[in-house]
Parts: structure tokens; sequence; C-alpha cells
């Protein structure tokens, strides 16, 4: 178990790294990983191949 969160651009704004840091002690406390995504188009396997290179990758 785990998040995926699709990123839009606002994302580099001060208040929404804020809220990044927020969502990581969040799920960190709860021993869950968290992936993130920039916010386009995905087909699924797109999807299921970049998780698992983020979570190959810590």
């Amino acid at each position: 178990m785990g998040g995926i969160e699709f990123r839009p651009v606002s994302h580099q704004r001060e208040r929404q790294q804020y809220n990044d840091q927020v969502k990581d002690v969040i799920f960190r406390s709860a021993g869950l990983p968290l992936y993130r995504l920039e916010s386009h188009r995905y087909r699924p396997e797109e999807i299921i191949e970049k998780v698992k290179q983020a979570a190959a990758s810590g």
C-alpha cells in the first residue's frame, strides 16, 4: 500500500512545497511510500513502470 500523487506545475509554489513536506511526514510516519509523478496523461502501464522505478530507487 502507498500513495501516488500526480503533480501539476503548481507544486513549484512555496505553499505547495510546504504541503508536500507535510504529506511526506504523514506517509513516512505510517511507513508507506508516496510516489509523485508529473501530471500529464499516462497509460496505466506507464504508471506501473514509473512506480516500479521509484520504488527501486528509494
